[in-house]
């Protein structure tokens, strides 16, 4: 069981795998809270709350959860989105 956990924690602190951008974990919602009508920010809130609570991913809560993934794509998609327009206007005014 140990061993288990230390791998996950690996891999979620970027030791196993170096990537570009970091593994991101998420509470999804349970089929049970979909049927009771939950709505997303009672289940953010708890999804928010596991993580900081957790003996073992309370030291990555400001790194998890989707409301983080949501603004890591975000910060990745601006991103992109401003060197595809500095790309095009090089582009434009070059010829």
């Amino acid at each position: 069981m140990l061993d288990v956990l230390y791998a996950k924690m690996k891999v979620l602190e970027g030791r196993q795998y170096r990537l570009q951008h970091p593994w991101v974990g998420i509470v999804n919602r349970s089929q049970a809270d979909i049927n009771k009508n939950v709505d997303m920010i009672v289940a953010r809130r708890k999804e928010r709350e596991y993580f900081e609570t957790s003996p073992e991913y309370g030291h990555l809560a400001h790194k998890m959860g989707s409301e983080y993934l949501a603004r890591l794509l975000s910060q990745v998609f601006s991103f992109s989105v401003f060197v595809l327009l500095k790309s095009f206007s090089v582009h434009f005014y070059c010829h």
